[in-house]
């Protein structure tokens, strides 16, 4: 479960004034990184955490609100799952010798977002216990669309193999052994055909002897 945000202090309009001050100058940062790099990195593993950061501070941004109680839920869902989830495949993309300088680019501006964040919402005792569940991705203000499936369940490998149902073994030594019979009866298949053809050789070879003995008689 997602802790709640109106347990948290309460900023004030200096503060997110101070946050939208500072987002302002790298909000082009980001634009122009993805103008620039999308069509080339857009299917990246940490492309999507990008976009996902970019989306977040322009949110900030340009929106209309000035009320902390209204700003609140989205800071405190960036600070809590946007950039910690965004840290890592920034991290792997800076340690990648091919993008490295894209990575620490990033990386730098991560830091810069993640600096104002605390200023604007300072760490409390809430944030440091860990929480139970897995926190939602979408932000507060854009919940999950209706309707889309779930993928499902993890089954262990023990799972598999209750009420009787053959275990990875036993499959492949079924496998193998069906191969073998089929391999024993392409093997019985293509012995008859191998004797003819050594027949047929055997009878163009003594009408070859007969026609040299009758020129040899000549």
């Amino acid at each position: 479960m997602n802790r709640a945000p109106s347990s948290r202090p309460l900023p004030t309009v200096e503060d997110i004034d101070k946050l939208r001050d500072a987002f302002a100058p790298i909000l082009p940062l980001l634009d122009g990184f993805n103008h620039r790099h999308k069509n080339q990195h857009r299917a990246s593993h940490w492309w999507s955490r990008f976009a996902l950061l970019r989306r977040a501070v322009r949110a900030i941004v340009k929106s209309p609100e000035r009320k902390p109680e209204a700003l609140l839920p989205r800071i405190a869902w960036m600070k809590e799952q946007v950039i910690p989830k965004t840290y890592l495949p920034l991290t792997q993309c800076a340690a990648d010798n091919q993008h490295a300088p894209l990575g620490l680019l990033l990386v730098t501006i991560l830091a810069r977002i993640n600096a104002a964040v605390a200023a604007a919402l300072p760490t409390t005792e809430d944030d440091l216990r860990p929480a139970a569940g897995h926190a939602s991705e979408q932000p507060p203000s854009q919940p999950a669309k209706a309707g889309s499936s779930e993928k499902g369940e993890l089954i262990s490998r023990d799972a598999l193999d209750l009420h009787g149902k053959t275990t990875l073994r036993e499959t492949a030594k079924a496998t193998s052994s069906g191969v073998n019979k089929v391999q024993k009866m392409t093997k019985t298949r293509e012995e008859p055909r191998a004797q003819l053809n050594k027949k047929k050789k055997k009878k163009k070879a003594a009408k070859s002897d007969d026609f040299a003995s009758m020129f040899d008689s000549i």
